[in-house]
């Protein structure tokens, strides 16, 4: 092998090294992005979650209740909802939207983009869909209830209606309204 053969090779070998350490490099500040927003998820989130828990929403789930209960022909005591058929449910403060809404808080506030002010709006905004969304789903339940069907699996299936709804909420809200164009640029 002649000498300029050897430096080639030589230069090749440390460009490939310069350029697996940048790329290194990049997948480090990627993985440390990642994990911030996961530990900023998660902590929004069950903060939040633990508010949702300890407060009194009495206002807002006998308002549920009563609501929901006058559409689907029951009664409502506080928040509890009979049923015709003897069938109980009680509206807690997670039947409310706003661990939904917790959900989106933890998604858009640990993001990096867009801007604080456009989150915030974007969290409300999507806040009020959220809860507005929420009481058919509520209805849904007790209807199917009524009905006869299994309740309890009805309340699985449109909690993960409100998850895609959460998701919609989010990623219509980051795109199209807050005009953010690369999603890899958030985290």
């Amino acid at each position: 092998m002649t000498s300029l053969a050897k430096r080639n090779k030589q230069k090749n070998k440390e460009y490939s090294k310069k350029a697996s350490s940048r790329a290194g490099g990049k997948r480090s500040i990627s993985q440390k992005r990642l994990v911030v927003f996961l530990i900023s998820f998660f902590l929004i989130y069950f903060i939040l979650g633990e508010i949702i828990n300890l407060l009194d929403l009495s206002f807002l789930t006998n308002a549920l209740a009563s609501f929901s209960a006058s559409v689907v022909g029951g009664v409502a005591l506080g928040n509890l909802v009979i049923l015709g058929e003897g069938s109980k449910f009680v509206v807690s403060n997670m039947c409310t939207g706003l661990v939904s809404a917790s959900i989106l808080a933890a998604v858009v506030f640990s993001l990096r983009k867009p801007n604080m002010k456009k989150k915030v709006a974007l969290f409300v905004l999507g806040t009020i869909l959220l809860m507005l969304i929420n009481i058919p789903r509520i209805i849904l339940v007790l209807l199917a209830a009524k009905a006869g069907f299994d309740a309890e699996m009805v309340h699985m299936a449109t909690w993960f209606l409100m998850s895609a709804a959460i998701l919609l909420i989010w990623y219509v809200g980051t795109k199209a309204w807050a005009k953010v164009e690369d999603f890899g640029e958030l985290i």
